[in-house]
């Protein structure tokens, strides 16, 4: 399996989504080659406590 490894990212934003029981984290990367790019994440929440 064969990785690249983007550049440096930073959590812009994390919500809970309580509707759809999700949780959503805006993550962007910067890197001098490829510029800034923006990634929305969104997961389930596997764990009910």
């Amino acid at each position: 399996m064969h990785h690249t490894k983007f550049g440096d990212g930073v959590i812009v934003s994390m919500a809970n989504v309580a509707k759809r029981d999700q949780t959503r984290a805006q993550i962007k990367f910067t890197n001098p080659a490829y510029g800034t790019k923006e990634l929305l994440l969104a997961f389930a929440n596997l764990t009910k406590l």
